[in-house]
């Protein structure tokens, strides 16, 4: 597969598609095809992975499109101001990626291998479903960053997904690398004015405890906390 980069500040990646050869996405993400592309659904993997995901409440299926009869053109567009980058997932060399980051991929990407970050920055229930249907971990990781979302909020989405069956795929952090006062103007001294809570211990010491105030299981709690990311790690 050929592709290009076009566009400033909304970009799109236009895809030249050989024959037979198949693109997955997620939905939402293609612009435009053209006609003898073939759009379709997929157990994303087999009868296996297929029951897998209806065992933990996933969807069964993935979006695709394949070029039938010579060769196809698709567009991928991004949704908001900034540029595409096109990385090649090869052993050893993962990535991880922010919400809203993933354009599409050429069929044989395990989605379970990717993990979408800053998912908690939206109130969007459906939006984080979608990507949690198509295989992928999902991070709720700038919890405390109250400047983009409250505390509560991000907590409440947290439940929300819980209640929705989708424990085993969420990983917790919270955007916070270095703590300094040194800082004159803006940084971390005014985030926490914001929210003083907002520090490396803001998800044991206040989600984990508000978590179980209304009433997850320990079980799940332990997933949030270390399981699920020691799970994805194990599966790279």
């Amino acid at each position: 597969m050929k592709y290009r980069i076009v566009g400033e500040p909304l970009p799109a990646v236009i895809c030249d598609v050989e024959p037979g050869e198949t693109l997955i996405t997620e939905g939402g993400a293609m612009s435009w095809m053209s006609p003898n592309m073939k759009m379709e659904t997929t157990s994303g993997g087999g009868l296996g992975k297929m029951f897998g995901r209806m065992f933990s409440g996933d969807s069964l299926f993935l979006n695709r499109y394949t070029a039938q009869g010579g060769m196809g053109q698709i567009a991928f567009a991004s949704s908001f101001p900034g540029s595409i980058r096109a990385v090649e997932i090869v052993p050893g060399q993962d990535i991880i990626v922010q919400k809203s980051s993933f354009l599409a991929a050429q069929e044989g990407v395990d989605l379970s291998k990717v993990i979408i970050g800053h998912c908690d920055d939206t109130n969007e229930t459906d939006y984080i479903v979608d990507v949690l249907k198509n295989g992928s971990y999902v991070g709720m990781d700038r919890i405390g960053v109250v400047k983009y979302n409250p505390t509560e909020n991000r907590i409440d989405m947290i439940e929300r997904l819980l209640s929705m069956g989708y424990g085993d795929r969420l990983v917790l952090s919270h955007d916070c690398n270095v703590m300094s006062d040194c800082t004159r103007v803006g940084g971390n001294r005014v985030i926490r004015k914001d929210d003083p809570v907002w520090n490396f211990r803001i998800v044991p010491q206040v989600v984990l405890p508000e978590l179980a105030r209304r009433g997850i299981e320990e079980e799940v709690i332990a997933n949030l906390k270390e399981n699920n990311i020691r799970r994805f790690f194990e599966n790279l």
